[in-house]
């Protein structure tokens, strides 16, 4: 197994190692019994305190790869970087080697400096970027390669926005984030999607991230009319949905059953008035500005 350098306050194996932000859950009692964790942890300690590692705590705990979407325990080791990143990797190669010899290769291990940024900073890609001029023409480009490759109807997201290690704009960096369930596809595709970005003349980092969330995928049948049921069983919070024929769309907040004065009663959606006036009433938000709305509407 590879050891993956990212920086001088982080190192482990097997490379690559899964980008921050990650999914972590506790690694259940049977599987730390079967790899006999209190009498690994003894040798782990044993070789920390010979390559002189000043480390804070270790313990293990599952995190999701970007790369399979799979959970793999792992030997978190938080530590003070040291000046010389030759210590931690001969650290590594100890620690791997001990584990090979017992025969455990399953497990992943990482090194990690309690100052280390988990979470990038994040900033707004500001209007006169020259990526925000061209962004519709870049979307598209994108889409057409995901299209391509059968992967159209998979992602979650597809933004651009600033990333950086630090607080301060300056230090951050155009990314093309995509966020997916499962990144294994669209990562063999990753140099066509960086090659398409490239074509539009501009300077961007691609990234493909693992992110499960609530939002409704797109599917062929994603125009279908909502019944009353939809709102409890099948649409999904966050959603885009709006009138049919309209070509705008609110996002579902929720669901509300309606009770009528004749006692029957009717589950409704959830959504924005200020999105859906004009459709709905022929008149844009910005009559209603200065008027108090009744339940007429």
């Amino acid at each position: 197994m590879n050891i993956d350098k990212v920086d001088d306050k982080r190192m482990g194996f097997p490379s690559p190692l899964p980008k921050f932000p990650v999914d972590v859950s506790p690694v259940p009692k049977g599987v730390s019994d079967a790899i006999n964790w209190n009498q690994l942890s003894g040798a782990l300690e044993r070789i920390l305190e010979r390559r002189n590692i000043k480390w804070n705590t270790y313990y293990l705990h599952n995190q999701a790869s970007q790369y399979d979407g799979i959970m793999h325990t792992t030997i978190m080791v938080i530590a003070t970087a040291h000046n010389d990143s030759d210590i931690w990797y001969h650290s590594l190669v100890d620690i791997r080697n001990l584990l090979e010899m017992k025969g455990i290769t399953s497990l992943s291990v990482e090194f990690l400096d309690p100052t280390y940024p988990t979470e990038p900073y994040v900033f707004p890609l500001e209007l006169g970027h020259p990526i925000a001029s061209k962004w519709g023409a870049l979307y598209d480009r994108v889409e057409g390669v995901l299209y391509r490759h059968g992967l159209s109807q998979t992602w979650s997201t597809l933004s651009v926005y600033r990333r950086g290690l630090t607080d301060k704009f300056e230090d951050s960096e155009p990314y093309l984030v995509i966020t997916t369930p499962n990144t294994a596809p669209m990562e063999r595709i990753l140099p066509e999607l960086k090659e398409a970005v490239a074509l539009m003349q501009v300077l961007c980092e691609v990234e493909i991230i693992q992110q499960s969330n609530e939002f409704l995928f797109a599917t062929s049948d994603c125009r279908q009319i909502l019944t009353s049921d939809d709102f409890s069983n099948t649409t999904k919070v966050g959603c885009s949905l709006g009138l049919q024929n309209s070509k705008v769309a609110a996002t579902f907040g929720g669901s509300a059953w309606l009770t009528y004065q004749d006692g029957s009663r009717v589950r409704v959606g959830m959504t924005n008035f200020h999105i859906l006036a004009k459709d709905i009433i022929g008149k844009e938000i910005t009559d209603y500005q200065s008027h108090t709305l009744t339940h007429d509407y």
